[in-house]
Order: structure tokens, then sequence, then C-alpha cells
């Protein structure tokens, strides 16, 4: 059996749609917290006062830290890689994930023209196992997760 990497993944971005929208901010942790990756990216374009009420990620932040998405994805795989030991598989774990991080993940990834990772990363998404675990919630909100996760076992 082959043995597992976990990781948190959530990227902000520019909008909603990665065909012309682009991430802005990639987050990581691992498993237990212990190992951080973040940064802030550079779309070449100003984000708009929606975007930044929304993410709290502002142009001038964008201006003063970001980097290039090629920079950027070229780190997160450097992470992935310095944090995962030879020969296990890598997990990337996102709220509604396969809607919206994995595709921005992918188009980005074309959008650079770089490969993939190797491993290349299992996807896994907390929205759609929260549907399955709590199936009476009236939504699946992180927040609302997290109250009846630890209501559920207390």
């Amino acid at each position: 059996m082959t043995k597992a990497s976990i990781f948190f993944i959530d990227f902000e971005t520019s909008g909603l749609n990665p065909f012309w929208d682009d991430i802005i901010e990639i987050g990581v942790t691992n498993y237990d917290g212990s190992k951080h990756f973040t940064c802030i990216v550079n779309p070449e374009y100003e984000v708009s006062d929606r975007i930044t009420y929304i993410t709290g990620i502002t142009n001038s932040m964008i201006k003063e830290k970001g980097i290039s998405l090629k920079s950027a994805i070229e780190q997160l795989h450097l992470f992935l890689k310095m944090n995962t030991p030879s020969g296990n598989s890598i997990w990337l774990v996102g709220h509604n994930a396969f809607n919206f991080d994995k595709l921005f993940y992918d188009f980005s990834l074309t959008k650079i023209k770089i490969r993939p990772f190797r491993p290349i990363p299992k996807w896994m998404d907390s929205y759609r196992l929260a549907q399955f675990a709590f199936p009476s919630l009236n939504n699946y909100k992180l927040s609302t997760i997290y109250k009846n996760f630890f209501t559920y076992f207390k």
C-alpha cells in the first residue's frame, strides 16, 4: 500500500472562471499544520474592488509582493516535493476543489506551459465529503461544517 502525503490547498482568484481569470494567491499547509507555503501571484492586471473585498488582497499587495504565475506554480511544486517522502502519493484537499481549485490549477499549467507535478497529485473535495458525511445540513460552507463537525463529536 502506498503511503500518502496530505496537503490542504486554497486558491484566491481574480474571478470565478479559469478561462479568463487568474490565481492571485496560493495557500498550502500539510496535514498536521507544521509546514506552510503561501504566495501572492501577480496576474499582470488590477483586480476589482469586489475581488479585494472577497479575498482581502489589494492591488498594492499584488504590486509589492506578487510573483509571476510560473514562479508561484514552480514554488508550489518545490514545496510539495520537499515535504513528500519518496514513494508517497500526494493528496491535495480543498473545499469545492473539483469545481474550482483543480480547474484553476490545471488551466494555470496550460497557461504557463509547464508540465504537471510528478507524481500527479490526487484531489479530494471537502465539500463533497461533507455532503456525504452530513447529508442533513442546510449548506456546506466551511463555517457550517466546522460548527456541526465539532458538535457531532462532543
